[in-house]
């Protein structure tokens, strides 16, 4: 990858050196960015990449790792600074973003995510839903929703110290692994960072060493590469299992890793961003009548007693449970749906002898679960 060896980049190849000890075990390491911002460095299973900003009003937080992690990120803060912490922005709720909110909040932190981090188990006191700004240390804080690696993505950008956080919309370790929304959500997302970026400014993947304006432009190519070529092995009835061994899709792999010695990553761990491209992008769809819509939106029952709603959000339709999941239906039928992103998974709705929509049946990996669908306005 080139990269342009700007001040900022320049500031961060100590970064790198540290990161890349290769026997040590898993650590939270400090990146100072300025006198008044850090870069906190999860991996290694602890989890994504933490920001810092410190000033007179206290301290602000993009991400907070896992919840078993929190406590140590929470140490590394105060051999830092010893002021409050104020705010914990999440990039997204995947638990190892998010997973130390519970443990912040006790602390006095208030928690912002997107509208659709109610559909998730992460706590979150204050959602937001297209776009926002914050001043908070002297600087304004932006933060901008995709949908991309997952349905409550922010791209979140520090004009002062000129630092964008993408969450795992982005990463340079590995081949991308959004497609919550196929790939019109990755390039929007990766067009929403570049939107706030310049030749100057410090890019924070979720995942992967601080990068710069280059080397997302350059991942941008990487992905039409990664999408083009599955989907031509597709073409020719490669299973993901064939995929892994093709010369062409490994050589794109290499050309998204950064890091010589992560240049062979495992064909297990491929596969999975090879699927979801294959279940994202990849899952050709047919039309829907507004009757065959309507028919099948409202609210299921689950046997346990959980409720969940199958709703149309424009011409997507989704099924949600608040504190728990979302997830996209691609129609195959007017009866029968594939879930995004999810392979093996599907959604099977079933008529009455009356011809209505009684319930559905939710396959996934060969488990079942049976819901019943609950008269309109229960």
């Amino acid at each position: 990858m080139i990269r342009l060896f700007t001040a900022a980049t320049v500031l961060l190849l100590s970064f790198f050196t540290i990161a890349d000890a290769a026997d040590a075990p898993p650590e939270i390491r400090p990146v100072k960015i300025s006198d008044n911002f850090y870069v906190f460095y999860g991996g290694g299973g602890l989890g994504g990449n933490v920001g810092m900003s410190i000033g007179e009003d206290g301290i602000l937080l993009v991400d907070a790792m896992r919840d078993v992690t929190a406590p140590a990120l929470f140490e590394e803060i105060r051999k830092v600074s010893d002021k409050p912490i104020k705010y914990v922005i999440n990039t997204h709720s995947d638990a190892d973003h998010s997973g130390g909110n519970a443990f912040f909040a006790d602390k006095g932190a208030l928690i912002i995510a997107q509208l659709n981090a109610r559909y998730s188990p992460a706590q979150s006191d204050l959602k937001v839903s297209d776009a926002f700004s914050l001043i908070f240390n002297g600087q304004t804080v932006h933060g901008a929703h995709v949908t991309a690696h997952s349905y409550d993505d922010l791209i979140i950008y520090f004009s002062g110290n000129n630092i964008v956080f993408t969450g795992d919309t982005f990463t340079n370790t590995a081949p991308s692994y959004s497609f919550s929304d196929g790939a019109q959500g990755q390039y929007a997302a990766i067009d929403a960072a570049l939107g706030f970026a310049d030749d100057e400014t410090a890019i924070v993947p979720g995942h992967g060493f601080i990068d710069d304006n280059a080397g997302l432009q350059s991942y941008r190519a990487r992905c039409a590469e990664w999408i083009a070529r599955i989907a031509a092995l597709k073409e020719e009835g490669k299973t993901p299992a064939e995929m892994v061994e093709d010369e062409t899709l490994l050589a794109i792999k290499r050309a998204f890793i950064t890091r010589p010695r992560d240049s062979e990553l495992a064909q297990s761990y491929i596969q999975r961003p090879i699927t979801r491209v294959l279940t994202s992008e990849l899952v050709s769809t047919v039309p829907l009548s507004s009757e065959a819509l309507d028919a099948i939106t409202g609210l299921y029952a689950f046997e346990d007693g959980s409720v969940a709603e199958i709703r149309q959000d424009g011409e997507k339709i989704f099924m949600v449970k608040s504190g728990d999941y979302m997830i996209e239906l691609l129609a195959q039928s007017e009866t029968f749906f594939k879930i995004r992103v999810f392979i093996d998974a599907d959604i099977r709705f079933e008529r009455n002898d009356a011809g209505a929509i009684a319930g559905f049946t939710l396959s996934d990996t060969g488990e079942t679960t049976r819901a019943r669908k609950l008269p309109d306005g229960a």
